[in-house]
């Protein structure tokens, strides 16, 4: 009876999923401000074509690669943010609506449904000051309460771009904790121009 209760301890861990901790609202992002619109006759490999966007949500320079990223789970939807350093006052990014997260455990995949505040499809120029951190925010659906771990794909540039303009960095098994653990990080910094 003793042995049977000993294993029965030590298998419950093993019985117990872990449950994702959902948030009660989606972060708080200052969306940026168009300065130009895309051209009439946008063409991808004509960067005159591209909009001008500036006033972007700027945050503290990250300490490690792994504070570049964090992710609001609410029952309504995800939100993934993303940092870059811009590393000159015009800088071109892409976002493609192929951009998806993946359920580690399952494998099942939740495409973006929009960027907040930036177009989605298109190559655009930020407007910044040179290595300015910027984020991003993307939303993809909710995901379910048994998700723990995540990785993302779909990044990078259409085909109808030049080879080698580069990809958006993937994560690969991260997990949600610790993703929701730097919440705190993507707090906005003003930036402050000194003459």
């Amino acid at each position: 009876m003793r042995r049977i209760l000993i294993l029965l301890l030590l298998a419950a861990p093993l019985c117990i999923q872990a449950q994702l901790k959902y948030d009660e609202k989606g972060p708080d992002f200052n969306p940026p401000t168009l300065e130009r619109a895309k051209s009439k006759d946008y063409d991808p490999l004509n960067t005159e074509t591209f909009s001008i966007w500036v006033n972007h949500h700027s945050v503290a320079a990250p300490k490690q690669q792994s504070e570049r990223h964090a992710i609001w789970c609410t029952k309504e939807a995800t939100y993934l943010a993303e940092t870059y350093h811009t590393a000159w006052p015009l800088h071109y990014f892409h976002c493609t609506p192929n951009n998806y997260i993946e359920d580690c455990d399952t494998g099942e995949k939740y495409y973006m449904k929009q960027s907040i505040g930036y177009p989605v499809g298109e190559t655009y120029w930020v407007r910044s000051l040179s290595y300015e951190w910027v984020m991003f925010v993307h939303v993809y659906p909710p995901l379910p309460p048994t998700c723990t771990t995540i990785s993302t794909g779909g990044g990078g540039y259409s085909d109808d771009l030049e080879p080698g303009w580069g990809r958006e960095e993937e994560l690969d098994h991260v997990s949600i904790a610790s993703l929701q653990a730097n919440q705190p990080l993507m707090k906005r910094k003003e930036v402050v121009i000194v003459y």
